[in-house]
């Protein structure tokens, strides 16, 4: 049996000769968030310089469980490079990444845990916030909504290339996500469009989210946001952390505070992929001082 390493060398060597210089493709090592290391194939066009990733590790289970064979391993992998590359938005080119005046409408910032992404820190501009770090990433949103939102980590290379600094960058994130607005969904809402039935009642639970539910735990660095949330609520409430991309919103209630800690780690334990946590804490708005603060 090959190891994974000479598995992801041959995948790669065989989805080139395939692609036949369509797509420009390489093995490359990918530190997600949270520490999480993963070996894919990388692939861009001639005319972008998005890559695109195919992670290998699901498909080197399939081959070593005998589900596929490596004919078929590269196929897919091809098909799937192939097909992603022609959903990469050809207003972001190459050529644009030199201009930061075009790429600055693209900033965004989300939200990472700071203390198991230490390493990842040390190669991209961040600001902390509580327990957790504030990153910055360009958006690349499809031609069409079912082609689904891209993101491009911004690195201090990307800096030294836009000549500007990490306190550019949030503000231009800022203004970027002042311009669209908060999704703020009642509990059953979220249960009713998963089911496809009408829950009645209300529990007094909210996800706070983005319009494309992707990175959108970073509303939580929106004060306009969550003091309107305070005076819908009439009351301080108590943030829950469902994953990088949303967050829980419920009334502040002080004696839960150790029962909610517990939940939220098991759930991050059983339910979320590693890369999806955003962290172990739970945090409290107050309405008076509009802070936003750990509340264990």
């Amino acid at each position: 049996m090959i190891t994974f390493e000479e598995f992801a060398q041959i995948i790669v060597a065989r989805v080139e000769e395939l692609a036949e210089g369509r797509i420009q493709v390489r093995i490359d090592e990918i530190l997600k968030n949270n520490g999480l290391k993963l070996l894919g194939v990388a692939a861009a066009r001639e005319d972008t310089d998005i890559s695109l990733v195919i992670y290998l590790d699901k498909f080197y289970a399939d081959y070593k469980n005998g589900g596929c064979t490596i004919d078929e391993i590269v196929q897919k992998v091809h098909d799937l490079l192939e097909l992603h590359s022609e959903k990469v938005p050809v207003e972001i080119k190459a050529s644009d990444f030199m201009s930061w005046d075009k790429m600055k409408p693209h900033i965004f910032a989300r939200l990472i845990n700071a203390e198991w992404n230490r390493e990842l820190l040390e190669k991209v501009p961040h600001r902390r916030v509580m327990d957790l770090a504030e990153v910055y990433y360009v958006k690349a949103a499809g031609k069409n909504k079912k082609d689904g939102i891209g993101s491009i980590l911004i690195y201090h290379e990307h800096g030294k290339i836009w000549d500007v600094g990490e306190a550019d960058l949030h503000e231009a994130a800022c203004n970027n996500m002042t311009g669209e607005k908060s999704a703020v969904v009642s509990m059953e809402d979220v249960i009713g469009e998963m089911t496809g039935r009408s829950i009645p009642g209300s529990c007094g639970m909210y996800v706070l989210t983005n319009n494309d539910r992707f990175y959108g735990a970073s509303e939580i660095l929106k004060e306009d946001t969550l003091y309107g949330i305070a005076e819908q609520m009439q009351d301080d409430f108590i943030i829950l952390p469902s994953s990088v991309h949303e967050v829980i919103v419920i009334p502040a209630k002080d004696d839960e505070y150790a029962g909610l800690v517990e939940m939220v780690r098991e759930i991050n334990a059983t339910q979320l992929a590693p890369d999806e946590i955003l962290s172990d804490h739970v945090y409290r708005f107050d309405r008076t001082t509009k802070e936003l603060s750990i509340a264990a």
